[in-house]
Formats: structure tokens, sequence, C-alpha cells
């Protein structure tokens, strides 16, 4: 079922690729397997092949024009996995039906990547660090960085007593240049890392370090420092903290002073590093393929964050797939990543490590998410990783400028029509009439030289898609996946314009559709629950052998959650989630009922249905409210009713807008009175309310002979009331 690497010879699969081989001719063979029989199809596959190669002198970045997908046939982009006509992979196994694992012979753990890299480069460029003092970048060469990472490695054996292929050491910071080495120094001795977030709550931090019985944790800033020392009482574990940064002039004697009194021992980068001078190791701790990486924990759908086992094996796997899937748009030499998403979860892990091991550069803003628009000017990317969210604040920000100018506006939708023409033929343009006119000033925002985005997180609104396609002029691709299986497990085809699609599965695993009998989806109809199997697909949940075996099903299966289906041309569409739970926009995790839950102490309410999707950054709610009690505080709440409020219709409750409504005002302030009481987060309170008079009923549908709310049934009841809950926060 899985082969080691792979390229295609006359039609069969060898056992590698070698560094003469490049991406490209592997893409123009395989696309040939996913052409059309038609002369025409087969001789624009060859012209493609020889216009990018790796090692060219001339940079992708700069070419105004790029043909996609030549001799792909978009109408069959996925096919049944040995007959089978549930499970499905990718049209480009159709030769042998073999997954990949890993892509080149040389790099098949995550402490080979850079090894390559240095030899793709010929030492150029690797890591880059924007300067806040001079406004430029720091660049680092490969053999620079690795030097530092073999310090660092050989310094952390000495000093903190971790043995290989058994410790672990934790991260806890921002995405800065420090990160990755001592991330990369890490897998040189088989050290597995665990990344440490607190963007859930100040204990976060606390029960990752002990689950993963942590006595080494590296952070980066002086707060995150004393945010430990704070709770030193909390880390159980903790013996040692590392100061990440290259400069160390923040550690004062003080800080030292606070750490010593807490019963920890600190050191610095610097001080690791000369210490791994003193003290070298000579024969390096190689992992394995099927040795522990990362253990890396999500929010998931509770609170309570969940330890993802990956091996170098499922990280490999993971960039292999992708590497092969962007086809002549994947990473190479000359390519410049910003590293702008949190490297805390999988995604941006993935993206960087697919640029190093093809040679090229990943710069490392300043951090400040105020500045970024400004450095990103100076950093001029050619790739980067997004989340729906930050693309939907740019197309708004191109609309919130034409709104109200009528010929801006005209203007601007007939560039887009007529570039989007270009785009129907899979073709990507950046230098036409209507990019000089309109277009470029947004180019421009991302630094002129962006040619691809990956997107990821939750699913992008189909008109952002599609208006970014055409204004930004570079290849955008959507995907899906979970940390559960390293990042995506499908992903949008170069050249396919297509939206509402996550594309076809990726070359390192197999997709399948099950029945979901309790929400009506069947399989034999092309809709169910997305189970996922492959190399990329985690080991378990660290500690959490039950959990594990209700995620992971004993042939290998991993169950998502999500509900999707097939469309007529092979790619997969989700259109809901097997269990109450959603994500927003920005990719936070709501569950609604518990929400509810903790909401409906409020005496203002009596009923409460909690709504929001992936397109949506906020939650709405329809409330049946208790109108006695609000009543009793009309007088104090300065209501100003007009007649009793058991008299208003429900119209007359909803009717004023909701900067003025006055009742919804005092209900809202209410709901976050409650929840933060109870420990919600912003994003799980909601910010615009229905008020409907009459209960929800066993009767009208919407309850259950429990008594529970029937979630669907409430939204179909409730569409055009949600659509304007929606447009008011949007006003």
């Amino acid at each position: 079922m899985m082969k080691k690497s792979s390229e295609f010879q006359n039609g069969q699969i060898t056992n590698s690729i070698n560094d003469t081989t490049t991406i490209q001719q592997l893409s123009n063979k395989t696309s040939s397997s996913l052409s059309s029989p038609s002369p025409s199809s087969s001789s624009s596959s060859s012209s493609t092949s020889s216009s990018i190669r790796r090692n060219d002198k001339t940079t992708t970045t700069t070419t105004p024009i790029r043909y996609l997908g030549r001799g792909l046939d978009y109408r069959n982009q996925s096919i049944p996995y040995k007959d089978d006509p549930i499970e499905r992979i990718s049209k480009l196994l159709e030769q042998n039906h073999t997954l990949y694992t890993y892509q080149y012979e040389q790099v098949k753990t995550m402490n080979e990547i850079f090894e390559r890299g240095l030899q793709q480069s010929k030492n150029g460029k690797c890591l880059g660090q924007y300067n806040t003092e001079t406004k430029t970048i720091d660049w680092f060469n490969y053999s620079d960085v690795m030097q530092r990472m073999k310090l660092i490695a050989d310094g952390i054996i000495k000093l903190f007593n971790l043995k290989p292929k058994k410790s672990l050491l934790g991260i806890y910071s921002i995405n800065c240049m420090e990160y990755t080495l001592i991330e990369y120094a890490c897998y040189k001795h088989s050290l597995v890392i665990v990344p440490i977030y607190d963007t859930l709550g100040t204990n976060i931090a606390s029960f990752i370090a002990n689950q993963a019985e942590l006595t080494t944790i590296a952070c980066d800033t002086i707060e995150r420092l004393e945010r430990i020392l704070e709770q030193a009482q909390l880390f159980h574990h903790l013996k040692y903290l590392i100061w990440l940064k290259t400069n160390d002039q923040q550690i004062t004697i003080e800080i030292r002073n606070k750490v010593m009194e807490k019963g920890f021992q600190l050191y610095t980068l610097k001080e690791i590093e000369t210490t791994g001078a003193d003290n070298p190791i000579h024969d390096d701790n190689k992992p394995n393929i099927n040795d522990l990486a990362i253990i890396c924990y999500t929010s998931g759908t509770t609170g309570t964050p969940k330890g993802v086992i990956l091996t170098h094996e499922n990280i490999i796997a993971s960039i292999t797939s992708i590497s092969i899937h962007l086809m002549d748009q994947h990473a190479t030499v000359d390519d410049i990543m910003i590293s702008i998403l949190p490297l805390a979860h999988m995604f941006q892990r993935i993206g960087e490590a697919a640029v190093f091991i093809e040679g090229g550069k990943v710069v490392y803003y300043s951090g400040d998410i105020r500045q970024l628009a400004q450095e990103i000017l100076i950093i001029k990317p050619t790739i980067m990783l997004a989340v729906p969210r930050l693309l939907n604040r740019i197309h708004d920000t191109i609309y919130s400028k034409v709104r109200n100018n009528i010929l801006k506006r005209w203007l601007l939708h007939l560039a887009y029509r007529q570039k989007h023409k270009y785009l129907a033929r899979h073709v990507i343009r950046n230098n036409t009439i209507w990019d000089r006119l309109v277009f470029n000033r947004v180019r421009k925002n991302f630094g002129s030289n962006i040619r691809l985005i990956c997107v990821g997180a939750a699913p992008l609104s189909s008109d952002v898609l599609d208006f970014l396609r055409v204004a930004i002029g570079c290849v955008i691709s959507e995907g899906y996946g979970q940390t559960e299986c390293v990042g995506p497990c499908t992903a949008t085809l170069m050249g396919d314009e297509t939206t509402g699609h996550v594309g076809p599965p990726l070359v390192s695993c197999i997709v399948k559709l099950v029945d979901v009998p309790e929400m009506d989806y069947n399989s034999c109809d092309g809709r169910g629950e997305i189970l996922v199997k492959g190399p990329i697909v985690f080991q378990g949940y660290f500690k959490m052998p039950q959990l594990t075996s209700d995620t992971l099903d004993k042939d290998g299966w991993l169950h998502t959650g999500d509900i999707g289906y097939w469309s007529s041309d092979g790619t997969l569409r989700l259109i809901d989630r097997k269990k109450n739970i959603f994500k927003l926009q920005q990719g936070e995790y709501i569950a609604p009922e518990k929400i509810e839950n903790i909401l409906i102490n409020s005496q203002c309410v009596q009923q409460i249905f909690i709504h929001g999707n992936v397109f949506k950054s906020m939650l709405i709610a329809i409330i049946v409210p208790d109108l006695d009690y609000i009543q009793s505080l009309s007088h104090q709440q300065r209501l100003n009713l007009q007649q009793p409020l058991k008299e208003c219709t429900e119209q007359q409750l909803n009717s004023q807008p909701l900067q003025t409504n006055r009742l919804k005002e005092l209900i809202i302030n209410d709901l976050k009175r409650i929840g933060q009481a109870n420990g919600l987060k912003s994003f799980e309170l909601p910010k615009n309310i229905y008020l409907r008079k009459k209960l929800f009923t066993i009767e009208d549908g919407l309850l259950t002979p429990t008594l529970k709310s029937k979630r669907n049934a409430i939204h179909n009841y409730f569409t055009k009331e949600i659509e304007m809950l929606y447009k008011e926060l949007e006003q």
C-alpha cells in the first residue's frame, strides 16, 4: 500500500528519485495520466516541462504569465482505489495505486532536510530574520545554520540530561529563526519536540508541560518566561529553561535570580552553543523513519488540548505529497517564504520544510502583526501560507474602498470580469492592462513577487477565492486536513479555477466516505463522514488511549468527524460536521452545546440556539427571552418601552437595528457577563441575536423527545433570520 519513494519511468514506478530529477519532470509524466488522450494535450504538456526547472537561474517569481495544468483533465481528479468505489486516491497514482512516503532517497527524516537544502542551494541563503532597527533582513546561509544546529544539539544533550529517542523538549515561542534552529537541533539527536501555545488560556502551557512531563522548555520572550515563573508550582516536572533568542541582553541578574528562586536553571542559547562546541558529539543519534518527531497539541473540539503523535515518516510523507501535488508550482531554490502562521501548529511547519528541502529561503517577520504590512514590502515573499480570515480581510478592504464610488466600483468589476477570462483558461497573469489600472496595488501589498498562496484551517468563501486569484495574480491552492493527518489530505489542483471544493486526495493518502445514518448521509450517494488512511495519519493521542480508539480505528482509518461528498469531477466538498462542533472563519473550534449550557443560566433567557459557520468570524444566537423578567428590569435599564414586552409582536422585538435596540443590548450584555464568569472566550459569545416569542417545542419539530435542540431543524427554520443577523453585523 505504501511505497518508499517513486518516479514514473515507462509507466512503472522505480525505487528512488535522484537529485537530477525535478518535480516538474515528474509532474509532466504524471500529468499525462490525468490528461485527455488528445495529441494537443500531449504537446502542451511537453512544452510546459521545459519552461520551469528546479535549478533554473530564472526565478519563477518574475514570470508575468504562467500556464497551469496543461494536459490535466479537471473533470476526473480522483479515482477509485484498487477498484473500490468507496475509497478514492489522486489520479496522479493511476499507474500503480501506491502511496508516497518519501520523495528523495536521502531525505526520509526531518534530520536530513537541511543537508539536501545545502546541496540544492549551493550553500545559499537559508534563514532570514527581519531586523526592526535597520529595517532589513539578516540572512544566514545553509552552512551557518547547520553549524549552529549542531552546536545547539550537542549542548542540549550535555546540559539537560535528555535521552535520544526518549526525551521531549518544549518550545514556547512565536515564529523566529531560533525556533527553527532548536527544533532541527533536536532532530539531530532524535529528541521529540513539543510546541506549546497558550491561546486558549493561561493554564494550557502547564497542562501540556505536565502531560508531556517536560523537564526543559525554551522561551522567546521575558513575558513567557515570567508567565512560567508566576505559575512555577503548576509545572511539576520542569527543571531547565532556555532563553531562545540569540540576543541575551534581556537576561539580567534579576531574571536569573527569579529563576533560581523557583528552583529552575536558566541557560541562554549562546551558552548552549558554547557548551556544544566544547563537548562535540561525533556520532549523532540519528532518527529512524518510525521514530517520534513531534507531539503537536491541538485545541481540537474541547478545551483540553490533545497531543497528536507524529513520526518522521508521517511528516516527510506530508511534505512529499504537497510538493508533488503542487507540480510545477512547488518550492524552488529561488523562493522566499514568509513565516506568518504559528509554528505551534503543523501547517506552517510542513510548509517551511517543503521550502528547505528544495534549498529555498524562509524569513521570519518581527512578530508584531501591526507591522506585518510594512515588513512584507521589504521581505518580498514568493510563497506564503494563509488562513481564510486574512484573505477575507484583504477582500473586504478592497471593496470598502470602492463601495461609495460608483466609477471605481464599475472599474473594479470590469477589470475582474476581463481578467477572469484568463483564469478560466488556467492562465495566471499579472501584466495585463487591468493589472496596471487596478490590481497592481493589491499585488504590491504582498511585496509584488508573490506567486503561490496555500490556504488552510477553514474553507475559504468561493467569491473571495475567485476574486483574489484574479486580483493578486498568483496561484491560490485551498486544502483540507487536520493535525491528525499532519496537514492537508486534499488540496485543489494547480489551474483548477472552480471553487467550493477542497480538491482531490494528495498522493500520500486514501480518502473514503462512510455512512452517517443518524444524519441521513449515505456513502452510496457519495456523501458521508470523511475517513483518511495512509502514511500521513498520526499514531494516536498522547496518553489518551480511549480518544485514540474513538478517532483511529483498527484498520488505520482516521475518522475526521467532517461530512463531505464527492463531486462528479472527483473533488471533495465539505458540507457538515458529524458532531455539533464547527470552526469559525479564523480557525477557532466552537462547541455550541457547551456554550448554550452556560448561557442558559442568564435570567433573560428561556431557550437559546447558538449558530456559526466557517465562513463567519462571529457567532449569532436565536433566543427565546424571558419577557417577564426583562420587563421587571425595564425602568432600571431604561428600555423606554412604549408597551409591555408581552404585547409586542416578534417583529416589533426585532424591528430596530442592533445598534439602537436597547432590549438586544441588555440581553447580549448579560450573556457576556455569564459567559465570561464561566470562562468563555470572546469568540464564543454571540454578537447578534434574534428574539423569538414562542418556545421551541417537540410539536413544531425543533426539539427531540428528550427536549434537546434539533440543530439542523432550527437552522433551517430560521435561515432568513440568521442571514439577517449576519448582514447587520457586516454593515
